[in-house]
């Protein structure tokens, strides 16, 4: 027994020093940045400057679109704001990149900053991935960076030898490639929220393209849920009116649908009363306002100069007709607005394949 473990023993020295033979004696720089190689779980993804984990301060930084693609994390990305959200089924971040910190989805701050760098978001790797139940693990000596979870089989120390020849092979085409004239100006599409539907364009009809918005008023919200998923599974952005009780659960599901906001006023008290109370609340929770204003319900105006009140090319109700023929006048782009009810995803369906017959899209909002 005792010479069985001896052997044993042995064995696992030499392994160890057969992985440490593939380790790089010198960690590779491109561009002034240290070469870091990502493993996902038991993969190692493609090495370029653009998307390859950076070190700064002493702390791994990776594009967040990593989590969004490879895991089950959401994303919504404002540029103009400087703020990204990222979200799964339980937990919920944003990140204050102006500020340069981070708050969960009570509002409680989280020193944790996510930083611009080659034209796109990267976020710490070892904080994003702990967050969201994820594993982490830097193999300094090869420089792998390694997000895993559940699924990864390979163990940590096991990388450099598995990847050796392949993070040899990639480091050779990063060195020979010139993408100098082409990181900069242009970052990966997951760097802000995608938009628009993937409907095929049809070459049949002579009608010239029209376009049509949608918006919800937020009176169920028991319903949104759904509505949400729909409007996701076909790549379309929205303009949600809330009102002053909607949740703070709801309003960060809409936002980090990548989707934007409008004050719904209704009943008898004074609407910009009802908007300045909606505003406090969008800041207080998503640290944003809106001046757009919807008045339904009776409700009064005393002073909405400082807000945007849309006019609704039709405003969704059982006896109304669905879709208008002016629609589909040159250049029209008609807008919208559908109550959120147990039925709305069956007229959306029933909207999308009418404009599937005809050449009219949705237009992002």
């Amino acid at each position: 027994m005792k010479r069985l473990r001896f052997v044993s023993f042995v064995c696992v020295i030499v392994l160890v020093c057969v992985l440490a033979a593939g380790l790089p004696a010198n960690a590779a720089t491109y561009r002034g940045d240290t070469v870091y190689y990502t493993v996902v779980n038991d993969a190692m993804l493609e090495l370029t400057y653009a998307s390859m984990p950076i070190m700064r301060d002493g702390k791994i930084y990776v594009p967040y679109s990593l989590f969004v693609t490879y895991f089950d994390v959401k994303s919504s990305y404002s540029a103009a704001d400087q703020v990204l959200f990222l979200s799964n089924a339980s937990k919920l971040v944003k990140f204050d990149l102006a500020r340069g910190t981070a708050y969960d989805r009570n509002q409680n701050e989280i020193r944790q900053a996510a930083i611009l760098s080659k034209g796109q978001v990267f976020v710490p790797a070892e904080f994003t991935a702990n967050y969201f139940g994820l594993s982490y693990y830097l193999l300094s000596d090869a420089s792998i960076v390694r997000i895993s979870d559940s699924r990864a089989t390979y163990p940590d120390a096991f990388l450099a030898g598995q990847f050796s020849s392949r993070m040899e092979s990639m480091l050779a085409a990063l060195a020979a490639s010139d993408t100098a004239s082409t990181t900069e100006d242009s970052g990966p599409a997951t760097s802000t929220v995608s938009t628009g539907t993937a409907l095929p364009e049809d070459t049949t009809l002579s009608r010239p393209m029209s376009f049509i918005e949608l918006s919800f008023a937020v009176n169920d919200t028991a319903a949104l849920t759904d509505i949400l998923d729909w409007l996701g599974e076909h790549g379309v952005t929205a303009r949600f009116y809330v009102g002053s009780g909607t949740g703070a659960g709801e309003l960060a599901a809409i936002y980090v649908g990548g989707h934007s906001f409008g004050i719904l006023a209704s009943g008898s008290g004074d609407a910009s009363v009802q908007a300045e109370a909606v505003n406090d609340r969008l800041f207080r929770v998503l640290r944003q306002k809106t001046r757009f204003l919807h008045v339904r319900d009776g409700a009064a105006v005393s002073d909405a100069q400082e807000y945007d009140v849309p006019a609704f090319a039709w405003i969704d109700s059982h006896d109304a007709p669905p879709f208008t023929t002016e629609l589909l006048s040159s250049g029209q782009s008609a807008a919208f607005l559908f109550d959120c009810s147990a039925d709305t995803t069956s007229r959306l369906d029933a909207l999308l394949a009418f404009m599937k017959r005809t050449n009219v899209r949705f237009n992002p909002i």
